[in-house]
């Protein structure tokens, strides 16, 4: 029997949120996230180094459900009108009512998110289980023969929700992208070029990249400018991507009230550049929490001894990041995709302000100085001083702990993220 998949925002690890947490995908389905990610310098893209984009919050504020008229409806619109509307305003995905019906809506992984919200929309389709069981122990095949069975059950009228952090979800596209006439109709979510260890590389890899994009009909990303990145990266056209925001997986549940506030957490295990974070800290006094289940992001380095290492697990991880006076997020400069961003989110759910050095995607999910605050990644001392400031100002941490949580109560939930990308399905489906 398959196990229960969970979904994982922050690539390797999964351990900072509660219940969605796997290495692998239901039959054998392997998240593709086993090889060191690429800089933007690696791939001739430097001008982009150091380049923080304005926060795309919506502010605080409640999110109406929005209403289009005929003239302005998304629906109906060839996919390069939608993408570029979409860009410019993901909330035009809210425009589209939950009873709004298209085509068949179809997925191959039964535990996603998205199906679990909408069980009687969204398909699963899978191969028999005795063919399953004749692969299971060939990782690839089983991969292959999950990719086939999928596109084969689609029809024009079908399109498919693909996770992009899987091989399995990679496999789909590309294989689409190379079918001459009457290519399947995806959504892959989100964007996430292969970096496996067993692509020898980089010139493959970016060449799968660009087949995986060219495979789907529309492909997300997390942050606005990855908008300007990966078409120049892959060689692709602008309107194969859309924006939206990430969610906070812990809204699921409620948020966790715990009153403690003696220390700062940080955690995580994807891209993460902790010894910034500790050469921030050293010397501070002020005490750090930091849980990371790979100790290979932290090998070598000199701790402080005001920092704490620990590799927590559900709930464990979760519940020293709502007890924390605050979060920081240190990512490693220049990425190609951004990390975090899970971490970032749940933190503004349970009230908790967020500092992250970051170029490339969380930055984006921080209003300065009202829900937190953004530091040039690798920037130790930039660090040092925000750390020092809002630890020094409890009740001004409080605030912004208060103003995180109702924007992410507005745009960036779980309940969010899920109709948007059913919305996105629906469009697909419906597009010229």
């Amino acid at each position: 029997m398959a196990q229960k998949h969970r979904r994982q925002a922050d690539s390797i690890s999964g351990t900072n949120k509660p219940r969605r947490s796997y290495h692998k995908l239901p039959g054998g389905c392997e998240l593709d996230g086993c090889g060191p990610d690429l800089t933007l310098a690696d791939h001739g893209l430097s001008e982009f180094v150091g380049q923080v984009p304005v926060a795309s919050s919506p502010g605080i504020r409640d999110t109406p459900m929005r209403t289009a008229t005929s003239e302005t409806s998304l629906i109906g619109r060839p996919l390069e009108e939608i993408a570029e509307m979409v860009q410019h305003d993901y909330q035009r995905l809210d425009e589209i009512p939950e009873e709004q019906c298209g085509g068949r809506l179809i997925t191959g992984i039964g535990a996603t998110a998205v199906r679990q919200a909408y069980p009687s929309e969204i398909g699963l389709v899978r191969p028999p289980g005795g063919l399953l069981q004749a692969v299971r122990f060939i990782p690839i095949l089983d991969d292959l023969l999950r990719s086939l069975w999928l596109l084969g059950a689609a029809n024009r009228d079908t399109c498919i929700l693909l996770d992009g952090r899987a091989r399995f979800g990679k496999l789909t596209c590309i294989l689409n992208s190379f079918i001459p006439v009457g290519k399947r109709k995806i959504v892959l979510c989100p964007a996430h070029i292969p970096s496996a260890w067993y692509i020898p590389t980089e010139r493959l890899k970016r060449w799968l990249g660009h087949r995986m994009v060219l495979g789907s009909s529309l492909t997300v990303v997390f942050s606005r400018k990855q908008l300007d990145v990966l078409p120049r990266l892959l060689r692709v056209p602008s309107a194969k991507f859309v924006y939206m925001p990430y969610e906070a997986p812990n809204s699921a549940s409620l948020p966790i009230s715990l009153e403690i506030g003696g220390y700062v957490f940080s955690g995580g295990n994807s891209q993460r550049d902790y010894r910034t974070l500790f050469e921030a800290v050293r010397d501070t006094g002020i005490p750090v929490i930091v849980s990371a289940t790979d100790p290979k992001v932290y090998a070598g380095l000199d701790v402080p001894e005001n920092v704490i290492l620990v590799a927590a697990h559900e709930p464990a991880y979760t519940r020293l990041m709502a007890a924390s006076r605050f979060v920081v997020v240190p990512i490693v400069p220049g990425l190609v995709r951004g990390a975090g961003e899970a971490i970032v989110c749940n933190a503004m759910w349970h009230s908790r302000p967020v500092i992250c050095a970051d170029d490339i995607s969380i930055c984006e999910y921080i209003d300065e100085g009202v829900t937190g605050f953004v530091t040039p990644p690798g920037d130790a001392a930039r660090l040092r001083e925000r750390i020092i400031e809002l630890w020094t100002q409890p009740t001004r941490a409080a605030e912004m702990g208060r103003a995180a949580f109702a924007v992410v109560s507005a745009d960036r939930t779980d309940k969010h993220y899920c109709r948007r990308l059913r919305a996105l399905g629906i469009l697909v489906t419906m597009a010229k």
